[in-house]
Formats: structure tokens, sequence, C-alpha cells
């Protein structure tokens, strides 16, 4: 059994404010519990009992500097309540965790279509039911060529090399493990992109939609 809530507003199509929550009296997931009589645990997915969950989300959007700079900002978090037991052994964790993401299209020439996209994205530590996972980020960034109906981009993933998901496991027994995952490590992304159909059509349809979006928000 679940129920959902959710509320947002609309500033001159720039800003939004959204609240989202909700509420679950029928909760899964995975859990890892001690074998007694030795040091190893075992993996078991069940029902553990009750979970509310209410994010809060600003969101920002707008061009700058005479179209040289387009920004989309997200700013917001939730706030997450667990609360139940798994094999006589209680469940309460709760905890809030702020998010953080950003991206910026930055037009470095408008004569020759060249143009440099940043994006960054953190989460901070997450509470799950039995896990806390620790505050992970990450950055992107890429140069963008167009051409005619060619797009070239060549760009960095994981600039810092920092986005390592590291977890910190309650077992409910003597003892506490972590591990971390280590499987987004910094590399090297190259795309080449043709874009099909008639530009003239494909940028009137587009105009058409936009319209219909701004119309609907009204």
């Amino acid at each position: 059994m679940f129920s959902t809530a959710d509320s947002h507003n609309t500033l001159n199509y720039k800003y939004v404010f959204a609240v989202n929550h909700f509420i679950s009296r029928n909760s899964w997931t995975m859990f890892r519990l001690p074998v007694e009589g030795t040091n190893t645990v075992r993996s078991l997915f069940d029902n553990y009992g009750n979970s509310r969950i209410t994010t809060f989300n600003f969101m920002w959007n707008e061009s700058l500097f005479n179209n040289y700079l387009y920004v989309n900002y997200a700013l917001g978090g939730y706030y997450s309540y667990n609360k139940g037991q798994i094999e006589n052994q209680p469940v309460r964790r709760y905890g809030f965790t702020p998010t953080l993401q950003f991206m910026n299209f930055v037009t470095l020439s408008k004569k020759y279509k060249w143009s440099l996209d940043i994006y960054y994205n953190m989460m901070g530590r997450e509470h799950m039911p039995q896990t806390l996972r620790k505050t992970n980020h990450y950055m992107y960034a890429s140069i963008r060529k167009n051409l005619k109906q060619w797009t070239f981009t060549a760009g960095v993933y994981n600039i810092f090399n920092s986005y390592n998901e590291e977890y910190s496991v309650n077992t409910g027994a003597d003892y506490n493990y972590a591990f971390t995952m280590k499987n987004n490590p910094r590399n090297v992304q190259v795309g080449v992109t043709y874009n099909f159909g008639n530009q003239k059509v494909k940028g009137s349809r587009n105009k058409r939609t936009n319209n219909e979006i701004k119309r609907r928000l009204q």
C-alpha cells in the first residue's frame, strides 16, 4: 500500500519549485544479515515495514549574455524515514540527502559553431534502511562542434576521479562493515552524430511543440 502527493510551481518558465511526498506501508529492500557463529553475512530481500520520502527541488533555467551562456541548475534533496523490522531486528533509519546538479552550455563561437558543455552532479549521504551511502560527486566537460547536420563531441567524464560509491552497513550484530564500488573511473568520450531529415521542417515542428508546452503551463 502506498500513496503519493506532489506540488509544483513555475515562474516565468525559468524557475520551478517542486515538492513530492511518498508513503509506503509495504516496503522491500535488500538486507545483509550475520550468520550466527561465523564471521560471514547473508543477503536477504524482504519486506521490512514502512517508509516515507519527501523531496524538495528548485530548478532554474535561463539564457544569459546574449545567448552565449545557457544555465540549468537544480538544487534540492529528500528526507527519508524507514521503520520496521527484519527477522526480529529493528529497522529505523532516517535523514536528509542534499542534491545538486548543474549544466552550463557555453557558446565559444557562434560563427564557427563551437561550444563547451559542463555538467556537475552531487548527492549527499543517502540514508537507506540498513545502509548509509556516503557523499559522491562527479563532473563531465566536453567540446562540441556543429557542422551542417553533423555534431562532433569530445569530453572527459569524471574529471576529478571522484565518483566512488562508499557504503557503510549496520548488520545489527557486534560488527559493521564498509565497502567501496569504483566502477566509474575517469575516461575520455568521443562522439559523432548525424541529424537526418529536413531541418526547416524540424525547426517548425519544435517551435509548435514549445508553444504548445507554454500554452498548457498558462
